[in-house]
Formats: C-alpha cells, structure tokens, sequence
C-alpha cells in the first residue's frame, strides 16, 4: 500500500508539472499555492452543498410530501449527525494515512450524494443521501489542519490557514446566495427545453450543485502531493483510546479552552440562524432582501475576521507567544456581547448593523482559534482528531443548546421580533463561563522562555 500511494503521488505530480510552463522544479514550487487554493474552493463547495437542502424545502416538502419535521431532519440532524460521528474515525485515517485521497475521495462521495438527491422519490431515500454528503464532508477540516501542518513551517502557516478558514466563512455566507442562482438556473433550463421532461428545478438544481465538488475531488487526488510528514511517527497509527487519554490528560489546556470556545460558539449559532428572521420581524425586510443585507456587511465582516484571527494567532505561535492566545480570545468574546446588545436592541438600521457586524467579526474569528491551537500543540499523529474532537464540542454544545435557549429565552419576552433580545440574553449568561474557561486554559499553554 506505501509504494501505491507514494507512485499515485508521482503521477499525479508528473501530471501536474506538463501543465505547468518550466516543468517539475517550478510544478514543485507551485504545489502549496495549488492546493490550499484546491481546499478554499472545497470548504465554500461544501457549505453550497450542506445547506442547499434549506432553500429547496418548500418545493421538495410539496413533492415528496414530507413534513416540516423531516426537513428539519434533513437540512440538520441527518449532516450533523455523520459529520461529528464519522469525523473520528476519518480524522485517525488523516493522522496516519494519505490525507491527498482522503479529502478527494470525500468530496466524490458528498458531490455524488448531492448529485443523487435528484433522484429521490421519499424521504428514506433522501435521508440517505444527505447522511452520504455528511459523511463526505466530515473528512475536509480534520485532513486540512494536518496536511496543511506538513506542508508549511511554522512561521508559513498563518497565511493559508487564514485563506481556508475565510473561504469557510465565506462559503456559509454565499451558499444561499449560489444555491439561488443554480435553483434560477434550473427553472431556466427547464423552461427552455434542454434538459429531459419530468425534472422539477429542486432536482435539476440537487445535480448542478453537486458536480462542482466531484470535480475539484478528482483534481485533488490527480494534482496534489501528499506532503512529507515531519514527525519521526509518521505512519504510526494511534489508538483512538489514546488519542482520548492524551486530551484528558492535558484538560486544563484542550479541555478548557475547547469548551470555552464550544460554549461561545452559542452565540455563533444564534447570530446565524436568527439574524435574518430579525430583520424580518424588526424592520420589515423581506427574505431575500435580509439575506442580501446580512451577506453584503456582517457577512463579510465575519470573512475577514475568520481570516484575519488565524493570521494572528499564527503569528503569536512565530514569536513564541501562543500563550497570550487565550487573552486575545477573550478579549474578543467580550467585545461581542455589547455588540449583540446593540445589534438586537436597537431601533436604529444603520447602528444595529454596524453592530451587527462588530458582533459577526468577533464570532466568526473565534471559532477558528481552537484548531490553530490544536495544529500546533496536539501530537503530529493526534492533529486531525483533536480537530474532530473539537468539532463534536462545538456542534454539540453550540448547535445543541443553542437551537433551545435561544427561542427558549424568547419566549418569555414580548413582541413578534423577540428571538432579538433573546438571543442577546442567551449571550449575556453564557460568554462569561466561555471567557472563564478559556482564561483558565492559559496557565497550561506553553511559556516563552526567559
């Protein structure tokens, strides 16, 4: 298996250099620029991919008959669902496998998934695709952070890790913005003829959406190089049991500041998915019109902080100063929740906007801390599962208690555009444990030496 993965490797950078004017030496050179480029396109792709699901529900409810309650399964319980379950076990492949084919083979399977939603005819059917795109999916992020630690030194890391974690942000802001154009699309082509009768647009645009990933999987795996691993235990598979043990036994710095960041993560959840609806109801937008706002400000507030807040920790961790990670990251969490009051107290548009996108750069930024820290400080063979691991806190904790707390606290509020001050509230109670806990990690972090 070694020498057909490292042959595979071979062709594909042979393959790669008859592009490329001047050869192997300069395909070579080329190569990290090609694939953290090849990985900000699959992160955006993925987002496009996991959440086309909620723009097309009300077509696909009609056809299929299914109930609100099944579209929630669908467009929620079924992704996450495969994507924190399956993510350990893809992440201990990544620690010691090939990680090139690893994040190709799961964008085929969570680009054909997609691409086969077209042909469901009931819920059943359509639940198992949507489990296949999770589990394509939950391959990417863990596989990056590893790969990305082989390919770039140290003091290169800020840079590509800032690109990949703003095209996620960037992803989840354009996705419904991209699934609408390729849903207008398909009416089109409908319309026209050119596609065969019996297709409705949901279906055409399940197909169209799909392809994208299905080729940047197959332009992974044919042009990019499985960098060298640095580690002397390169290949050694770890034990899942000892990949837990050696978290717990480094609680005070992982275990803290993970919950920390899982517990803020609250507010990330609840900026997300009720922001729009506040508009709604507060001011009398219409949907799209929402949507438009939120992505052309706080959406691209939370692009540059998702890229800019890497930069910076990774810059820390050059000058030898990863443990004032934890201040920064306070710091900013606090910022946050004046910033959500006036965001959803306001009666001011313009205020509650530049608020708004105050409160988006200072969650969208945070939420990427963890994996920096876990990229530097967790074992070579351990990196893409404490990526995992992270990424079962914060879905768990902040998709989970957030999707309850927040409606929760707003119910006991008055007035139609409640979810607002709920929302604040909720933020209020619990950015301060996620401070405590993230200000309690950083006796454990690593101290510059005197």
């Amino acid at each position: 298996m070694p020498n057909m993965i490292e042959g595979s490797d071979a062709r594909a950078t042979g393959l790669y250099a008859s592009f490329v004017p001047g050869g192997g030496e300069r395909a070579t050179r080329f190569q990290p620029l090609l694939t953290v480029g090849l990985l900000c396109l699959l992160t955006i792709i993925s987002y496009v991919d996991r959440s086309i699901i909620s723009l097309l529900a009300e077509p696909i409810r009609g056809d299929l008959g299914i109930s609100d309650v099944q579209i929630g399964l669908l467009s929620g319980f079924a992704f996450i669902l495969l994507y924190c379950t399956a993510g350990m076990p893809l992440a201990r492949i990544a620690d010691s496998g090939n990680r090139k084919w690893l994040i190709g083979l799961g964008a085929l399977l969570w680009g054909t998934m997609t691409a086969l939603s077209a042909t469901a005819d009931d819920f059943r059917t359509l639940l198992f695709y949507r489990l296949g795109v999770g589990l394509g999916e939950a391959a990417l992020v863990p596989a990056t952070i590893s790969l990305l630690a082989d390919m770039f030194p140290i003091e290169k890391r800020a840079t590509p890790l800032s690109l990949f974690f703003g095209a996620s942000i960037l992803g989840g802001s354009l996705s419904h913005a991209i699934g609408a154009g390729a849903l207008a699309l398909s009416a089109d082509l409908i319309a026209s003829g050119e596609v065969p009768p019996g297709f409705a647009p949901w279906q055409l645009t399940f197909a169209i959406v799909g392809v994208p990933a299905i080729i940047l999987g197959l332009s992974f795996i044919l042009f990019v190089r499985e960098p060298a691993r640095a580690d002397p235990d390169h290949g050694k598979r770890v034990r899942f049991v000892d990949t837990v043990r050696h978290f717990f036994s480094n609680w005070p710095l992982f275990g803290r500041f993970y919950l920390g960041i899982g517990v803020y993560q609250i507010s990330l959840f609840g900026l997300s998915l009720w922001t729009l609806p506040y508009l709604v109801r507060a001011f009398g937008f219409t949907p799209s019109a929402a949507g438009l706002l939120i992505t052309s400000t706080a959406g691209v507030s939370a692009v540059l902080s998702a890229a800019a807040m890497p930069f910076l920790a990774s810059r820390l961790i050059a000058g030898g100063r990863i443990d004032r990670i934890p201040l920064f990251a306070a710091a900013v969490m606090a910022l946050s929740v004046p910033a959500i009051g006036v965001a959803f107290l306001s009666p001011s548009l313009p205020l509650a906007m530049t608020a708004a996108c105050i409160a988006f750069f200072c969650v969208a930024g945070s939420y990427t801390l963890p994996q920096v820290v876990g990229q530097h400080l967790a074992p070579s063979t351990m990196r893409a599962q404490f990526s995992a691991i992270y990424f079962l806190v914060g879905n768990v904790i902040g998709a989970g208690l957030g999707g309850i707390l927040i409606p929760w606290a707003a119910s006991f509020l008055p007035g139609k555009a409640a979810i607002g001050p709920g929302l604040f509230l909720v933020s209020t109670a619990v950015t301060p444990l996620g401070i405590y806990l993230v200000l309690r990690s950083r006796a454990a972090f690593p101290q510059p030496e005197t």
